[in-house]
């Protein structure tokens, strides 16, 4: 089980952008991706196991994707406990301690990063995760995220966890994205823009 060890950053890492990401079924793991980012999906290839295949997917001539995907019942049910399961859009409730490696996955997978305004946001379909990201915040930067409830579909609530300030904005980044092992290159870049402004 390559994610048992939650003491690991390339871990904590994979496993917010698995929350964020990931697909979780029966005995299955899947990551799939844009086209753009084939470099970070070879980059969770390569964590999980380089012999894995890279699969490219084609829709309406449009959209072209590259995923990777593997069987562990193991795995599964270790992400299962920790919260990550098959129906978490709506459910997720994570069950560990949420580390800055973690929250920049989340990030990369479910967020964005705006130079314009000065704004980091996160999206989720689940409550109780928006509030174990805001109080994330809190006790890793002392900053208090603003949670946005948009209830304009009515089957589902989302929720935007959403810090402002280019001081804020600027701390965060530079906390999240020093020393950090693995990132999404794009994220990342539009990050170093915030930070050189």
């Amino acid at each position: 089980n390559i994610f048992e060890n939650l003491e690991n950053k390339n871990v904590n890492y994979w496993l917010g952008f698995l929350t964020a990401d990931g697909s979780i079924y029966e005995d299955r793991v899947r990551l799939g991706l844009q086209e753009q980012d084939l470099g970070h999906i070879i980059k969770f290839k390569n964590f999980v196991n380089k012999d894995l295949n890279v699969s490219k997917t084609i829709k309406d001539n449009k959209y072209i994707g590259y995923n990777v995907a593997f069987r562990n019942k193991e795995v599964v049910y270790f992400l299962n406990e920790l919260g990550i399961t098959s129906n978490k859009s709506l459910t997720l409730n994570i069950n560990l301690n949420i580390t800055k490696d973690f929250l920049r996955g989340v990030i990369d997978g479910d967020g964005y990063i705006r130079k314009k305004g000065y704004e980091i946001s996160i999206t989720t379909g689940s409550e109780i995760f928006a509030e174990q990201l805001q109080n994330s915040f809190v006790d890793l930067f002392n900053i208090t995220p603003k949670i946005y409830k948009n209830s304009k579909n009515r089957i589902n609530t989302i929720y935007n966890v959403t810090i402002l300030g280019k001081e804020k904005v600027k701390f965060v980044l530079r906390e999240l994205y020093n020393n950090a092992d693995t990132y999404l290159e794009r994220k990342y870049q539009n990050a170093v823009l915030i930070g050189n402004s």
